[in-house]
């Protein structure tokens, strides 16, 4: 098979969770190619960083930055012109004129099903982006069981793949640098937008009444000015932290706690029980899919519960070993070779 992939979303210096997608997906598949041919397709602008790509498989192709006309316009322009068997688009952003077979990556369909959480224009776009993928689509990846069941529910097809993320065990490991701070620290992962339910943990945190911080990791998201307005007095807004301080601050916890109302996978509990870190998750979407039983699991909106399970992992922490045997069966090389089989099921 010839593949290409389009990787912009892996190229930029703050990477959302569709970058560390692809890049893991891009350092896990070439072991795994034998006679197939991979080339990496992305925007050819300044700051992009290739580095984890052989050049050999580089394609970087002139475009006004923009994603749309990216996708819909430069893209298709480059598949007309060579002969590629199949494209791969780890996103939703499929091109509406795809001259050869394509698998899809969907994430989540978080627009649908709490449509309350967005824009209105970031939800329509939404909307029409996925609409299109899986009209388009010879085969999609699902990221989780629950993304596969919503996209049957929403969308009705059949053409669905449940490929689970992994997690880079060399970089999220047990042992290594912790984050120090003055006092012991809760700490949740994520953009600061409402799916991700920050202002019920905030709440809880406020009736915990323990010598904590509660400390959130994440970059302004959307509709976030309410969260801003809710820190201060032990509740810390990092603001965008690289993955390579992650693993310190995963470390340093005395709990990973993520509320989200939806997720398509939630890949930083995964990255948390990979360092040994004791978790408390919202017992909603793809969380028990992924957590098994290494996690407590708590209603997302109930505030007590919230409380009352932070405060017994934070009193009488779990053995790490728990998290530690959950994580170790997620790897990126398991999700890179699952992934080169659908590949081969959209070619036949």
């Amino acid at each position: 098979m010839k593949i290409a992939i389009d990787a912009t979303e892996s190229f930029w210096p703050r990477l959302t969770g569709t970058g560390v997608y692809t890049r893991q997906l891009l350092r896990a598949l070439p072991p795994l190619l034998g006679e197939h041919e991979l080339t990496v397709l992305g925007i050819h602008a300044a700051g992009v960083e290739t580095g984890f790509i052989a050049p050999e498989r580089l394609r970087l192709l002139r475009s006004p930055r923009y994603r749309t006309v990216w996708s819909q316009v430069r893209l298709p322009l480059h598949l007309l012109a060579h002969r590629y068997d199949v494209l791969h688009v780890p996103g939703h952003k499929l091109p509406a004129l795809c001259p050869c077979r394509s698998v899809v990556t969907i994430h989540d369909l978080a627009f649908r099903k709490f449509p309350e959480t967005y824009k209105t224009g970031h939800r329509q776009r939404l909307e029409w982006f996925t609409r299109n993928a899986v009209r388009q689509a010879g085969r999609i990846i699902a990221i989780s069981e629950c993304t596969k069941r919503d996209l049957q529910e929403y969308f009705g097809v059949q053409n669905v793949d449940v490929v689970h993320h992994g997690v880079d065990h060399e970089v999220f490991r047990p042992d290594g640098p912790v984050t120090r701070r003055e006092r012991p620290y809760i700490l949740t992962v994520g953009a600061l937008q409402p799916r991700k339910n920050l202002l019920t943990l905030i709440c809880a945190y406020r009736q915990l009444k323990l010598p904590v911080e509660l400390v959130i990791a994440g970059q302004r998201g959307w509709m976030w000015e309410e969260i801003e307005r809710k820190a201060g007095h032990g509740v810390v807004l990092l603001g965008y932290v690289p993955d390579a301080e992650l693993p310190a601050l995963y470390r340093g916890a005395a709990v990973v706690a993520m509320p989200s109302l939806y997720e398509g996978f939630g890949l930083p509990l995964l990255e948390a029980m990979a360092c040994g870190a004791p978790v408390v998750a919202a017992n909603a979407s793809c969380f028990p899919e992924v957590v098994g039983d290494a996690a407590t699991l708590v209603d997302s909106l109930d505030v007590p519960a919230w409380t009352a399970a932070l405060r017994q992992v934070i009193e009488s922490p779990p053995p790490r070993e728990v998290s530690l045997r959950r994580a170790a069966e997620f790897t990126w090389e398991r999700t890179a070779r699952e992934t080169l089989a659908v590949y081969g099921k959209a070619c036949r």
